[in-house]
């Protein structure tokens, strides 16, 4: 990943994790709520993931976040007492 500029967000460069997150849909779909979701998985699990397939590749955890969020996954505050933040994913 490299940064052109401090200040200008569109100068970053994103790494491509289409290929890891077209991998994660082709066994789960977006989950709306909570109690729809048989799965949810924090930014950081999918980071190590990814890393543990890919070790070499040079991505951040922003760039999960976004690859997730532009697949349509939801994410939210896991049960109703946490402030941990999961993406709430649906088995196919």
């Amino acid at each position: 990943m490299q940064t052109m500029g401090l200040n200008d967000e569109n100068d970053v460069q994103r790494a491509d994790l289409t290929p890891y997150i077209d991998a994660i849909m082709e066994r789960y779909r977006p989950a709306e709520t909570a109690r729809e979701a048989t799965l949810s998985l924090s930014t950081a699990d999918v980071y190590r993931a990814i890393k543990d397939l890919n070790q070499g590749l040079a991505f951040s955890m922003d760039d999960v976040f976004d690859a997730m969020q532009a697949a349509g996954f939801v994410f939210k505050a896991d049960g109703l007492t946490s402030i941990r933040f999961k993406w709430l994913m649906q088995e196919r």
